[in-house]
């Protein structure tokens, strides 16, 4: 199993791209649009990305490659979450699924991550929480690490406290800084849900911090978005207003 990191965009957990080679089989019409499509990628032009990735994924279905079906078609479903187009991201899920499954390539929790994470943007809370739960079938414990995110965000908003605890129990004992900063996010929601406004406050000033540090700041935004909820519910619409205008400031400049 490859490895991958959350990025977070407009508020919401997406994956990486990754960029590998299928071992022995070596093919410059799948290579190269694959290289060329991470480089304009990590530069944020996602449509070229597509593009290139949907060449690299047609490439890879011609030379009945499971291992360049797998990674080629992970990057387009990326690409597409990326620019939010959550119908052809789960279509392209779909038909990856479908060729891995018919070459009994056993290896897609990360699909079922962007799944979890398409579903979750359409608000389809219940069929995100069961993607997030099919990663739990994989053996690599990363995976599982980004899924309990996926299952805390989804009981958050289906009002599930238990399977939110479940989420956040499971955080708890990795260390990690990024798997931290997601717990702390989760916590935060736990905060909210219990009406413990000044625990709230507290913890999304220290997720705020821990995600500015990361340079995500769309997470950061969120972050302070739950600080502001915070000390709405607190009935400190003064400082509520001025944590608005931080995610305005913020917004606008990047």
């Amino acid at each position: 199993m490859k490895s991958y990191f959350f990025i977070l965009l407009a508020g919401l957990p997406l994956l990486a791209s990754c960029s590998s080679s299928p071992r022995g089989w070596q093919d410059d019409r799948y290579s190269v649009p694959m290289d060329v499509g991470r480089s304009v990628f990590d530069l944020g032009h996602m449509a070229q990305a597509e593009r290139k990735y949907n060449e690299a994924f047609k490439r890879a279905l011609a030379a009945d490659d499971a291992r360049a079906i797998h990674d080629s078609g992970y990057n387009l479903a990326t690409s597409q979450l990326r620019q939010n187009h959550l119908a052809d991201c789960l279509k392209t899920l779909d038909r990856v699924s479908s060729a891995l499954n018919d070459r009994h390539w056993p290896e897609q929790a990360d699909l079922n991550l962007i799944r979890a994470s398409a579903l979750y943007r359409q608000r389809q809370w219940s069929g995100s929480l069961y993607a997030a739960r099919q990663v739990l079938t994989d053996k690599d414990k990363e995976s599982h690490q980004q899924a309990y995110f996926f299952i805390g965000l989804d009981a958050v908003a289906l009002d599930q406290a238990t399977v939110l605890q479940e989420a956040i129990s499971h955080l708890e004992g990795d260390h990690h800084a990024a798997v931290q900063a997601n717990l702390m996010e989760l916590q935060t929601h736990q905060f909210l849900m219990n009406h413990q406004w000044g625990q709230a406050v507290t913890m999304a000033q220290s997720l705020s911090k821990a995600r500015q540090e990361f340079n995500d700041y769309d997470a950061m935004r969120r972050a302070l978005a739950l600080q502001k909820t915070a000390y709405t519910e607190q009935g400190d619409m003064m400082s509520a207003q001025h944590i608005q205008r931080q995610i305005d400031d913020s917004r606008v400049n990047e």
